[in-house]
């Protein structure tokens, strides 16, 4: 299998648009990609209410085989958040590891508010990690859930950023 690569499909949204990803809802303003990022061209940008999506990894489907994927090998899974202008901003990073029926496995959330000052000077890319291991033999796929808001409630696109997802 592509042991070593980013299973997911458009992680920074080099395409400039949300392709791969399934929006689950696109409050306030709405989900904006846009220029800027942690690395590439664009980022996806949060607004007052909920910004959410997903995307499923089809393990077989991108080229492991069930031996090898029973064998629990070791995954990592990292997403970089960003507050813009003032703290109190909710993020999540959500990652599920399914069975053949969908039943899950093992399971990280990754769910946090920023705590940075009001401002722009401390509006610093962070990274959300973590890896899975010794999770029970059965793995077939992967979901990933981000999502983002801003709690000051403006108009536009003050929420948490979101960039270079990485399964």
């Amino acid at each position: 299998g592509p042991v070593g690569e980013n299973l997911v499909e458009n992680p920074g949204l080099e395409t400039g648009d949300m392709s791969g990803w399934t929006t689950l809802s696109s409050g306030g303003d709405g989900c904006n990609v846009s220029a800027g990022g942690h690395s590439g061209d664009y980022v996806l940008r949060t607004s007052y209410a909920l910004c959410e999506r997903e995307q499923t990894i089809d393990l077989l489907a991108s080229g492991f085989t069930a031996e090898a994927l029973d064998s629990a090998p070791e995954i990592q899974v990292s997403e970089w958040f960003k507050e813009i202008y003032a703290g109190g901003d909710v993020y999540t990073f959500q990652v599920q590891l399914l069975d053949a029926d969908g039943a899950i496995l093992d399971s990280f959330n990754g769910s946090g508010t920023t705590t940075g000052s009001t401002g722009y000077d401390d509006d610093e890319w962070f990274e959300v990690s973590h890896s899975f291991t010794s999770y029970p033999s059965g793995l077939r796929s992967i979901t990933i859930k981000d999502r983002g808001r801003d709690s000051e409630t403006w108009a536009g696109y003050y929420g948490v950023q979101l960039d270079d997802a990485s399964v």
